[in-house]
């Protein structure tokens, strides 16, 4: 019952070896599952890198068409203005035009007189 376990050179050298063929084939079932696993998401990782390329283009775009948003707001708000001094301008020539047909409407006149001055006090 007391008897010494004694290994050979030669058992100790085939254990060795199982061990190393065993981490040899663990490593190698390893880096199959990973291809694998990596062969499966690449759908998702290639619709994924789509998605955000998109994405970063559609920001700008978002960007481009809020400049553009803010020129055509300006612009707007010129022409608003223009049609309002074009309107004034228009009173006063009637105005002007009624006191040349019958010599009258001088409280007429004095009042698109009033207005153009304004419009072009403010502007």
């Amino acid at each position: 019952m007391h008897e010494p376990i004694v290994f050979t050179p030669e058992q100790v050298y085939q254990v060795i070896l199982a061990v190393a063929g065993l981490i040899i084939s663990c490593a190698g079932a390893i880096g199959i599952i990973a291809k694998v696993v990596r062969w499966f998401r690449k759908p998702a990782d290639t619709q994924k890198e789509r998605v955000d390329a998109h994405e970063r283009r559609l920001n700008g775009h978002d960007e481009s068409l809020k400049e553009i948003r803010q020129y055509l707001d300006r612009d707007k708000h010129r022409l608003d203005k223009l049609e309002e001094g074009n309107r004034i301008v228009q009173q006063s020539l009637l105005a002007i035009m009624a006191h040349l047909l019958n010599n009258n409407d001088i409280d007429e006149l004095k009042k698109a007189k009033e207005s153009l001055e304004q419009y072009l006090i403010e502007k």
